[in-house]
């Protein structure tokens, strides 16, 4: 009997700490460690993409964002299945909706470059620094740095 009452209480410990992700969610604490993880993890990945010397040559650009889309497009795969508690369902809606902007942002950068259209080009990426901003914005409101520039 007491070994079911200390099981009891440890699974009762584990749900009120977010641990698991159970039916009522992760809490703001346990969301923010593991989507911290998954940006640490997509992160060192990014670290090792090269930028491009020149901008401006389509096929440079081209292999520089769709290498960086797909970074950025499993990221935020593993991110939206993260299931939030009500009480972080708002912030976490609101960093995973800034992850998903700059993701698209990504892949629209590589099909302006895939049409070598240097105006579109050059139009989203005056859009790159306002979405990193808000990404970095969110994810340091929920306590995910990692998930910041």
């Amino acid at each position: 009997m007491t070994t079911i009452r200390v099981v009891a209480a440890l699974a009762a410990a584990l749900a009120l700490a977010g641990c698991g992700g159970g039916s009522h969610g992760l809490s703001t604490r346990a969301l923010a460690a593991k989507a911290n993880a998954i940006c640490a993890r997509y992160a060192k990945e990014g670290d090792r993409l090269t930028a491009p010397k020149d901008i401006t040559d389509p096929r440079q650009a081209l292999a520089f964002f769709a290498r960086a889309h797909d970074i950025a497009a499993r990221q935020q795969a593993e991110l939206v299945k993260l299931v939030p508690a009500k009480a972080a369902k708002a912030p976490y809606a609101a960093m995973t909706s800034a992850t998903g902007r700059a993701t698209r942002l990504l892949d629209d950068l590589a099909a302006a470059a895939r049409a070598n259209d240097a105006n579109q080009g050059a139009n989203l990426l005056g859009r790159l620094q306002p979405d990193s901003d808000a990404v970095d914005r969110t994810a340091r409101a929920l306590g995910a740095g990692r998930c910041a520039g």
